[in-house]
């Protein structure tokens, strides 16, 4: 394996990328239901609704809630990734990020100059 490849993508997951994951989840289980009637279900734009699942986003607890009786999913389930999930939003990662992420190049030469 290249040691500067992670090991495994989770390991670059964010909070909201691993509860868009979930989601995704949800949704495989109800039959994978389409963004636009997921939409009609719950009341939201797609743009809401496809931004929740590709992890740009959180939703608010709203949408949250909304998608979870649409997928039929466990509301305390949800409500608790949800809530882990909105208080580390942001670049807070789910799990620890890989070294070579965080290391310094320092033979890059300075072509500013060139």
């Amino acid at each position: 394996m290249d040691r500067h490849q992670p090991a495994d993508r989770e390991d670059l997951l964010t909070v909201v990328e691993d509860f868009a994951r979930h989601l995704r989840h949800l949704r495989a289980l109800a039959g994978d239901p389409s963004v636009r009637r997921l939409a009609q279900l719950t009341g939201s734009g797609k743009t809401t609704i496809g931004d929740a699942f590709a992890g740009r986003r959180l939703p608010t607890w709203d949408v949250a809630a909304q998608l979870a009786d649409a997928l039929g999913a466990d509301h305390d389930d949800v409500r608790e990734r949800w809530a882990k999930a909105k208080g580390g939003t942001g670049t807070t990662a789910a799990v620890a990020v890989s070294v070579w992420l965080t290391s310094v190049r320092a033979d890059i030469p300075d072509l500013a100059g060139a």
